[in-house]
């Protein structure tokens, strides 16, 4: 019986040779008219330019934290080097070192859902945090304590410490936002860390109610100087910018204006992005510095996750605004920006700011993540990890996964793949599982894990070509790769593994590396098919 191929007019082999899907993960065109440099799923993998590469993996910083899984990561920023802080449950740990059970720093709150701000004045460094619960408290790289501010204006209105539960440094002066409400506290005295506020009331400025959500600055030019301005998003999703230094000062406090856009996710859904300052929103991550030139239907073209748009949408729409876990971050070492999705378990939306592509990673259960002293880290389970460090995930093998753009290979018709190999410069015992997936459908190929081999880590170019099957008009390279764990092992400070990331003040991050991190980059796919003409 002949294939449908033999029945074509005719029958020739063909190569074609495509690019790795360094335009990253794509969801937003259509699967005919996908950009060949994109890709259809990107799970793991890190575009670059010229390359996709693997994500490294994670160390176990601070393990069986006594009051369990920590939501909420606090950099402490000193004249030297940070200092990492995680708040679980009623306590809050210093994890700045690699440790087990660590001991509290604090065990006086009610809930661990901090907001903090960094904050320098004449006195040290500090962090200062509040929570919505809780009397605010303060850092100063050695202890936590309570912090007391009060309010003495005429008519007083009620004013509850324990109710702040937003903050933010700007122009030398602390905001800070209260709960389930429209009003923010400022410090009276610049450089103040307690003492005295004043009332910041937004409710005649906001014309569709809700609360606060969030708050932060940015730099942007309205026409005259480039300028700090000071930025409250509520949560429904307006948005009022202010300029000038003390809001008490009518001569030094203007409102620029008020704008629209999709509902903020939560209180972690501002990033600073370069100079402006990003908001995640129900409609996708937006630069605020075109969201405000534009009406909020015309967002979707701006925002930074144009390309993901039904991806992330839709896990917008799974995990409503307000859910813990929501939070984007800045990692410059990598040139990424990350998004945690709070899915059960979390997914990581992530961007390479020099390429606008993104990727997604899975495997990373994060409940919130901190940059201390230019490394990452994040907080899973009753444990805090480093990541972008190694080869696995604590021991765990990490999956890469990536199915290429859709194409006809301009070739009208039916093809039969029979053909394909990944270009690659890596490690001779690399052996990723590769096939074609056919007419739009994903299929899983059966990644066997590799067998780390640490005498073999110097990267040479790789052109294996593998047997493929299947017949389809259109058609998209997949490959998936696996490494297998090693067991990780037990670290001593003065050990040759470790690498002393910071010192100063007696103090140092410190880590292991026990699975050695393996090159890898993929910059293009060979594909052989037989072409059986126009059917």
């Amino acid at each position: 019986m002949r294939t449908p191929v033999e029945a074509g007019r005719q029958a020739v082999s063909v190569t074609r040779s495509i690019p790795a899907p360094i335009g990253g993960w794509d969801t937003q065109s259509p699967a005919a008219a996908m950009p060949p440099t994109s890709a259809s799923l990107l799970d793991n993998f890190i575009p670059r330019p010229g390359y996709v590469e693997l994500r490294k993996g994670s160390f176990l910083q601070a393990s069986a934290i006594a009051q369990g899984a920590p939501h909420t990561l606090m950099t402490w920023a000193g004249p030297t080097g940070d200092k990492l802080l995680a708040a679980a449950g009623t306590s809050i740990y210093d994890v700045t070192t690699v440790v087990t059970n660590p001991a509290a720093l604090y065990s006086a709150a009610s809930s661990d859902a901090w907001q903090y701000t960094g904050f320098a004045n004449a006195a040290g460094n500090w962090i200062v945090a509040v929570n919505g619960a809780d009397t605010p408290i303060k850092y100063d790289g050695t202890s936590v304590t309570t912090t007391g501010f009060s309010y003495a204006g005429a008519p007083p209105p009620a004013f509850t410490p324990a109710d702040l539960s937003l903050i933010m440094a700007h122009k030398r002066r602390l905001h800070m936002g209260e709960n389930n409400s429209l009003r923010v506290w400022f410090a009276a005295a610049v450089d103040a860390i307690a003492g005295a506020v004043g009332l910041l009331d937004l409710g005649p400025v906001f014309s569709k109610g809700g609360v606060l959500a969030c708050m932060g600055t940015t730099s942007l030019n309205f026409g005259t100087a480039l300028d700090d301005f000071a930025v409250y998003v509520t949560t429904k999703g307006q948005i009022a910018v202010y300029q000038g230094d003390d809001p008490s000062d009518a001569t030094n406090w203007s409102l620029v204006g008020v704008y629209d856009v999709g509902y903020p996710l939560g209180a972690r859904s501002l990033v600073k992005y370069g100079s402006d300052l990003a908001i995640l929103t129900t409609d996708g991550v937006i630069p605020l510095s075109q969201a405000l030139k534009l009406d909020r239907a015309q967002d979707n073209a701006v925002a930074l996750t144009q390309k993901i748009r039904p991806s992330f949408q839709m896990a917008a729409a799974d995990n409503a605004p307000g859910t813990p876990g929501w939070q984007a971050i800045l990692y410059p070492k990598g040139t990424l920006a990350i998004v945690n999705v709070p899915y059960s378990p979390a997914q990581q939306y992530v961007q390479n700011v020099q390429t606008g592509a993104w990727c997604r990673f899975t495997g990373l259960d994060a409940t919130c993540w901190a940059i201390a002293n230019n490394t990452a880290y994040f907080a899973s389970g009753a444990n805090v990890y480093q990541w972008d460090v190694g080869a696995d995930d604590a021991g765990v093998t990490i999956t890469y996964d990536l199915a290429g753009a859709w194409s006809t290979y301009r070739t009208p018709g039916q093809k039969r793949f029979s053909l394909l190999r990944p270009l690659m410069n890596t490690v001779s015992w690399i052996a990723p599982a590769v096939e074609m997936d056919i007419n739009f459908q994903l299929s899983v190929p059966v990644a066997t894990p590799t067998v780390t081999d640490v005498s073999q880590l110097t990267a040479h170019a790789r052109y294996d070509w593998s047997s493929v099957a299947g017949i389809g008009f259109v058609g998209a390279p997949r490959m998936r790769v696996q490494i297998n764990a090693i067991p990780q092992t037990a670290i001593a400070v003065d050990s040759g593994d470790v690498d002393e990331l910071v010192t100063g003040d007696g103090f140092s991050l410190v880590s292991a590396d026990p699975v050695p991190v393996v090159p890898f980059q993929l910059t293009s796919f060979d594909v052989v098919f037989e072409s059986g003409g126009v059917l």
